[in-house]
């Protein structure tokens, strides 16, 4: 994170074939890979970076410091949140910056769900679930446990699973209602979590009881 590069790694020989700038302190990262773009953020600094994977150039945007990114390949647009910030940051692909006040109270986890156009933004300081609607510009709200730090969908199930920290647990609630259908018990501080679709598992991982939650 020191470095000011993204790398791009060949996937057959592991080896680095080509390394582009970005702004200070490169954080996270999410890929378009039908443009091709890559974005990261920047932690600390008041641009995000955007690569063109075809030319191999980078532009800074002045975004603002930001945490976390997550595409819609679907739409080509890319989705940025800061915990600090209340407003939802979105570019398209144009490279176009526009700015959606949620009036989010420090969001911490974001997912996309590309068939039906809905971003999830988990917010800490409210122990709520976001759901904003892309082409509406609608906004929804959903109670989940005590300090919702990550969020992981199962499109095809249609169902949203929310990792609380300070709740030790996982929230799973219905897409089309956003009503919690479950609350599963996790580990001490889960603060990631992912889905296998194919076989409908969630994967939580527990910072502070060195393991690993799979539901089933």
């Amino acid at each position: 994170a020191g470095r000011r590069n993204v790398s791009e790694i060949d996937g057959s020989e592991n080896s680095v074939i080509a390394t582009e700038p970005t702004a200070s302190r490169p954080y996270a990262i999410d890929i378009d890979a039908t443009l091709p773009r890559v974005y990261a953020t920047n932690t600390y600094s008041d641009k995000i970076t955007a690569i063109d994977g075809t030319a191999n150039t980078a532009k800074q945007l002045p975004a603002g410091s930001k945490d976390f990114v997550e595409t819609d390949t679907r739409r080509h647009r890319a989705f940025f949140i800061s915990y600090e910030d209340p407003m939802l940051t979105i570019v398209d692909a144009a490279g176009d910056l526009d700015r959606e006040n949620l009036g989010l109270s420090h969001p911490w986890g974001l997912a996309v769900d590309e068939k039906r156009g809905i971003v999830y933004v988990t917010e800490i300081g409210k122990d709520t679930l976001i759901a904003y609607h892309e082409d509406s510009g609608k906004a929804e709200s959903a109670p989940t446990g005590s300090m919702p730090d990550a969020v992981a969908l199962d499109e095809a199930a249609n169902r949203i699973y929310v990792a609380n920290y300070v709740g030790d647990s996982v929230t799973v609630l219905d897409g089309t209602t956003l009503k919690t259908v479950a609350t599963i018990a996790a580990g001490h501080h889960p603060q990631a979590l992912t889905v296998d679709t194919k076989r409908h598992r969630i994967f939580v991982a527990n910072t502070h009881s060195n393991n690993l939650t799979v539901i089933v």
